[in-house]
């Protein structure tokens, strides 16, 4: 035991699992063993490897560690997040600055470039 954390999202499997494992197809093109795959292959093409990490260290995207399912449920293992989820922290928040805004707002466009340069969303 690593004593790593993870944290795993239970879903109710339903009558069109196509959707649903479509979802879970486009986190495991992002997880960083996929990232992995790719890094070596622009090694073997003579890229900068370094570039691939470099794009993939902060995008903000939580990672996909693993997937299972049972007859019922899937679950989804990924990085664990520790801060939460953005709305419940902006949530609790009783003033919020343009500087915090600004780099929400960034960070989010970060991510949402990063998922569009894949040919995501």
């Amino acid at each position: 035991s690593t004593g790593e954390k993870f944290a795993v999202k239970v879903v109710e499997r339903s009558d069109d699992d196509k959707k649903q494992l479509m979802e879970v197809d486009i986190l495991l093109s992002l997880s960083l063993n996929s990232l992995n795959r790719t890094a070596q292959d622009s090694s073997e093409n003579g890229h900068d490897i370094s570039d691939v990490y470099d794009n993939a260290k902060d995008n903000g995207i939580i990672n996909l560690v693993d997937f299972y399912h049972s007859p019922k449920n899937y679950f989804i293992v990924m990085e664990l997040a520790p801060g939460g989820d953005v709305l419940d922290r902006l949530a609790k928040r009783k003033v919020y600055t343009e500087k915090n805004t600004r780099d929400l707002a960034r960070r989010m466009l970060q991510s949402i470039k990063f998922l569009h340069e894949r040919g995501i969303a």
